[in-house]
């Protein structure tokens, strides 16, 4: 004899919240990089010996280099990525080099694109200059605003707020360096 498998709705077990629940366990355990990198891989170590504004001392942007230079994966990887272009040739090989040497989630990655982005922007940039004529066009009334009487006492002004706090002068040329600030 065959039970009843019918389950009533309680508020305990609601098969609408199972599935939901279900979906998002799935979205979210599979939605992460399958390229993601190791936090010990040699394109980070090299992103943390050269561009990285966070390392504070020298000796472990140094200890950085050497554990990127020892890696195995180094000359595996630059090998990759030579024959992809010297298979491929550069027009369609490129893409891949870019990838092997400097995947996604490096700081090299993101200036790379960002170079990308700027050579398609600025000549866009300059056309609306172009357009706009002259300087005093580009401020209009603000462009009187902006002159300073003393240049000397400004720049000697903004030594004194340098000199008073070097830290926050530090973290705010940092945060400019940064993506996303801290």
């Amino acid at each position: 004899m065959m039970k009843n498998l019918y389950i009533p709705y309680t508020r305990w077990y609601n098969p609408t919240l199972a599935i939901i629940l279900l979906t998002a366990t799935i979205l979210t355990t599979t939605n992460t990089q399958v390229n993601a990198l190791q936090a010990n891989s040699w394109q980070k170590r090299l992103d943390r010996a050269f561009l990285d504004v966070d390392v504070r001392n020298p000796e472990a942007r140094i200890r950085s280099l050497q554990r990127a230079i020892q890696d195995p994966n180094l000359i595996k990887d630059v090998s990759k990525a030579i024959d992809a272009v010297r298979t491929q040739g550069f027009g369609k090989g490129h893409p891949e080099l870019i990838e092997i040497l400097w995947p996604e989630g490096t700081i090299a990655r993101e200036d790379l694109e960002g170079i990308q982005a700027l050579t398609k922007q600025l000549p866009e940039r300059f056309k609306e200059l172009d357009s706009l004529g002259s300087v005093s066009d580009l401020f209009g009334d603000a462009g009187g605003r902006l002159k300073v009487k003393d240049p000397s006492a400004f720049v000697s002004a903004k030594l004194d707020q340098v000199r008073d706090d070097p830290k926050k002068a530090v973290k705010l040329v940092q945060n400019v360096l940064r993506s996303k600030p801290a």
